[in-house]
């Protein structure tokens, strides 16, 4: 089969998969501050197919890495209305930036893996930052936590929720970046960002383990 054809027959069914899979969650939403009108949403690798749900058709831009699974999710990501610039640190980064700078001109939002395309899981590269720093919009920082979940073997250690799951979702503070930082500066900061995903990671269990289901009212998601 083509590949054309493959992706006519499979993403269609894929996408609907994907959010009849999440609305049988019970999903508790957390924002520490209501967001900005526009911010980069960051999370873990291992959040992607949360983040495929909830970022659907919400003015997102996001970036893809040229390579062949990316190749692969590209169409995937705008079947469910993402805008997607190709690239990563590892090729195709000077494009990836101008790329991302437009869709910020046109006023999208975006939303990216802290960790990158390869990792190491769960350890902040800083492209996300130096976005952060070079725009001027504020870095929010999202996790996800399920009740109830299967993690694959992969280099992120994705998750997914098993259906009917319990899903909580915390959105960070904003964190605005200087304009310029000296190197050592800048490792503190991602350090700090580290520190921070964590800290948001441990407040999306403690809402999964909760036994209210208060939600805030407001935000993009």
């Amino acid at each position: 089969m083509k590949p054309e054809s493959w992706q006519k027959l499979v993403l269609p069914v894929s996408s609907h998969l994907i959010n009849i899979w999440f609305k049988t969650c019970h999903i508790i939403t957390k924002y520490e501050t209501p967001p900005p009108p526009q911010a980069i949403y960051v999370g873990w690798h291992s959040i992607l197919p949360a983040f495929l749900y909830l970022g659907q058709k919400k003015n997102m831009a996001t970036m893809v890495s040229k390579s062949k699974d990316g190749d692969l999710i590209t169409p995937f990501f705008k079947r469910l209305g993402f805008e997607v610039v190709r690239g990563s640190r590892y090729k195709g980064s000077t494009s990836a930036l101008k790329g991302m700078l437009r869709v910020i001109k046109k006023g999208l939002n975006v939303g990216l893996a802290i960790d990158g395309s390869r990792g190491p899981a769960r350890k902040p590269q800083g492209g996300a930052v130096f976005l952060a720093m070079y725009t001027g919009l504020p870095l929010i920082g999202v996790s996800v936590a399920y009740s109830h979940y299967i993690t694959l073997p992969t280099w992120d250690k994705m998750e997914i929720p098993l259906p009917f799951s319990k899903m909580g979702i915390v959105f960070g503070t904003p964190i605005f970046f200087p304009s310029k930082m000296g190197k050592k500066n800048f490792q503190k900061k991602l350090l700090f960002v580290e520190e921070y995903m964590f800290k948001i990671h441990h407040l999306a269990k403690n809402l999964v383990n909760s036994p209210q289901d208060t939600a805030s009212k407001f935000g993009l998601f």
